[in-house]
Formats: C-alpha cells, sequence, structure tokens
C-alpha cells in the first residue's frame, strides 16, 4: 500500500512538473516558482515539485518541440553572446543563464554578468554597437545585504533580446549557489566561452540529479 502511494506521489510530482513546463515555456508565465504553485493548483494538489525537475522538464520539453534546430541554435548564441562579451572585455564578462548552459529554447534571451563600478561606462560601449532598448537598476536584497544591480537591454546581431547586468567588481569572487540546478552559477569567461566552442560548442553545463 505504501509503495503504491510513493508511485502515485511520483506520477503526480512529474505531472505537475511536465504542466509547469509547458507553463514557462509557452510564456504563461514568467518565473519558475509561479509556475510550480500554478500547475499544482490546477491538478488540484498543494505538492510542489523542485525547481531542478521543472527545469528538467523544460529542457526536454523544448527539444521536444524544437528538435535539432534548437542545438544548432544554442551554438549560434554562444557565437552571438561572445561577440557582445568582446566588445566589452574590460569589464570581466561572464556568459550566465540558459545559453551558458546550453538549455535555451526559442524564447531564451542571452544574459550577460559585468563587474566594474561605473556602469555609464559599459552603457556607452553598448550603445556605440546596438541599440538600448531600456535601462533599470535593480535592487536585491540577500541575507540582509541591499545590493543594486544595472541592467541594460538590448538586441544582438541575431535580433536576440540581450540582457548585461553590471554589478560591482567586489562581487566577482563571490560564490553563488544556483537556485534552479543547486550547483555553483559559474558561467563563462571569453576564453571558456571560445574554447567551448572550439572544442565541445553543444556543451551542456547541467549538474547530474542528486
Amino acid at each position: 500500500m505504501k509503495m503504491f502511494s510513493y508511485r502515485n506521489r511520483e506520477n503526480l510530482k512529474n505531472e505537475i512538473s511536465r504542466r509547469a513546463a509547458f507553463l514557462l515555456y509557452s510564456g504563461i508565465v514568467e518565473e519558475i516558482f509561479h509556475a510550480k504553485g500554478m500547475a499544482s493548483e490546477e491538478l488540484g494538489s498543494s505538492l510542489l515539485p523542485s525547481n531542478y525537475d521543472v527545469a528538467i522538464e523544460l529542457d526536454n520539453l523544448a527539444q521536444e518541440i524544437e528538435g535539432e534546430k534548437r542545438t544548432i541554435r544554442n551554438v549560434q548564441l554562444r557565437k552571438d553572446a561572445l561577440d557582445v562579451m568582446q566588445k566589452i572585455s574590460n569589464f570581466h564578462p561572464r556568459l550566465v543563464g540558459s545559453v551558458w548552459r546550453g538549455t535555451s529554447h526559442l524564447r531564451s534571451d542571452i544574459d550577460i554578468l559585468v563587474f566594474h563600478s561605473r556602469a555609464e561606462e559599459v552603457e556607452k560601449i553598448l550603445e556605440c554597437n546596438y541599440k538600448i532598448l531600456t535601462t533599470k537598476w535593480v535592487s536585491k536584497t540577500d541575507f540582509g545585504n541591499t545590493l543594486n544591480y544595472y541592467h541594460i537591454h538590448f538586441e544582438s546581431n541575431m535580433g536576440i533580446e540581450t540582457e548585461v547586468v553590471i554589478r560591482s567588481p567586489e562581487d566577482i569572487r563571490l560564490k553563488e549557489k544556483c537556485e534552479i540546478y543547486g550547483d555553483l552559477k559559474r558561467g563563462l569567461s571569453i576564453k571558456e566561452l571560445e574554447d567551448v566552442l572550439d572544442k565541445d560548442p553543444h556543451k551542456k553545463f547541467v549538474p547530474k540529479r542528486r
């Protein structure tokens, strides 16, 4: 009887994860936490899968829908990201997000971190190369400390929405845990991205299930 209940629970968790992945992929919901809550409510349950479970389902769903074109596109996005990073190479850029992970899909953007004390200097270089769409300061409170990040949105050469987030130079030494996969958010430097594109352009940076 216990085994039957356990299997039912696992099946339900998988179903909720799959539904949450669909909500994210289709753009109905933007944040993974909200997607899990909505999916659980739709299925009449209070069970919430892990962020990791939903992320894996999202990756599988994107592959099912987009197929081989998705794999090719992620390489193109990495090349596009490299082009942006080379233009702001003095600011220690790192590719993060789904393009770094190798899990991007049709709605994914390019996410790049830079570390510099003067946001206007980074913005000035980007303005010379791209059409800036929006800029804004975003505050984040972590363990009682409020940090301010400057976000710059523009379109890459491929026409892909790109976000450069400018952080303090002191943050470059921080080791931050990913809220989705549970590993460290390492990302890729220019040199590391060049090596990946040269040796294994389809490489994924997703930890195995623990």
